[in-house]
């Protein structure tokens, strides 16, 4: 794992090191802040693909997590307020893999900028937009999540000690021409 300071939306660099993320011209994006929390997609040339509930430009101070994901590691960055610290953590022989279903049943399927996108919705009011196209309609969307496990000697209870995304599942090709999530 490295610990670098790296503004993911201002440094090229971010967006150079997305390869190690994925074999793909792209990288999935979880996005936390308080004017959008939800998935969004980021290609090789730091282009944000926005899902059609954001309706205009984001100002990235709002915003306190990001991590880029695919199945050769993650990029998590988290906001220091006027800087970004970032860290790379890539699969390992201790991982166990956990999968975790993303709530909502099908509800529409939009194009956006070249993007498909479905969203996910539920009685409570819930709403969720993915990247893709679902498989199977019927079937959730799933996130794959790797998690390394440690033991406490003194207690000998197991926590997790790190945790990173891996992939979405039950998903079509989000954009005509490349490969699936």
């Amino acid at each position: 794992m490295r610990r670098e300071s790296i503004p993911p939306i201002e440094d090229r660099q971010a967006w150079a090191e997305l390869t190690q993320t994925t074999s793909r011209q792209y990288a999935v994006a979880l996005v936390e802040g308080y004017p959008f929390t939800g998935f969004a997609v980021v290609d090789m040339d730091g282009r944000w693909h926005w899902p059609p509930s954001v309706l205009a430009p984001l100002d990235w101070k709002y915003f306190f997590d990001v991590r880029l994901f695919g199945l050769f590691g993650q990029w998590h960055f988290w906001s220091m307020g006027t800087s970004w610290q970032g860290r790379f953590a890539q699969p390992t022989s201790d991982e166990v893999q956990r999968v975790d279903v993303i709530r909502g049943n099908f509800s529409d399927t939009r194009e956006t900028d070249g993007v498909f996108w479905t969203l996910l919705a539920d009685q409570q009011g819930t709403r969720i937009w993915i990247p893709g196209q679902l498989k199977v309609k019927s079937e959730p969307v799933r996130l794959k999540i790797a998690q390394s496990l440690a033991c406490d000697p003194k207690s000998g209870l197991v926590s997790v000690v790190k945790a990173r995304l891996c992939h979405l599942e039950n998903l079509e090709p989000w954009q005509t021409g490349n490969p699936s999530l």
